[in-house]
């Protein structure tokens, strides 16, 4: 799990190591090796087999997708963009019109970094800073939850986020 460590206006020094620490852990270099180590050497490493794409399995698993743009979810009041997302009506919903998954990209924090601040995207979040879900969608807890509630809800979900990971749940009959 990532921690916001920018979360208020601290003043470094430009060459100070407590300056280049906070750069180098908010990196996606440093993320990602944070996320490898979790994986490296583990059987979940190995569990598919990813040299050769399975594009027709997915097809016939789920043959409509969805592409929900996060910056353009409108949610309810005190509502993240995630949380919206995992509500079991907005599911019932799509599976009425036939919709089987859900692409949710771009996710990520985006935008940059000045002095100890993060500043906004200027390129809809494609502008990719980190690995970590945007605080603007919703904390990454209620992400995981998210994810883990879908095979019980039936339902499919596709996360590119975290290592470009796909992350798939059976359709019920």
């Amino acid at each position: 799990m990532f921690g916001i460590i920018a979360a208020h206006q601290t003043c470094f020094a430009q060459d100070s190591p407590d300056y280049i620490k906070f750069l180098q852990q908010n990196s996606m270099l440093f993320q990602a090796e944070e996320e490898a180590s979790k994986i490296s050497g583990e059987g979940i490493q190995w569990r598919h087999n990813f040299d050769i794409p399975q594009t027709s399995q997915l097809a016939n698993t789920a043959s409509v997708w969805f592409l929900y743009y996060p910056a353009s979810v409108i949610t309810a009041p005190n509502q993240s963009v995630i949380g919206t997302w995992a509500l079991p009506q907005y599911w019932d919903d799509l599976s009425k019109v036939g919709i089987q998954l859900q692409h949710t990209d771009p996710i990520e924090r985006a935008g940059g970094i000045q002095a100890t601040t993060f500043t906004p995207t200027i390129d809809g979040w494609f502008d990719r800073i980190g690995l970590d879900i945007d605080p603007l969608f919703g904390p990454r807890a209620m992400l995981s939850k998210w994810s883990a509630s879908l095979g019980s809800m039936g339902r499919l979900l596709e996360a590119i986020s975290c290592l470009s990971t796909l992350v798939l749940a059976p359709i019920s009959g």
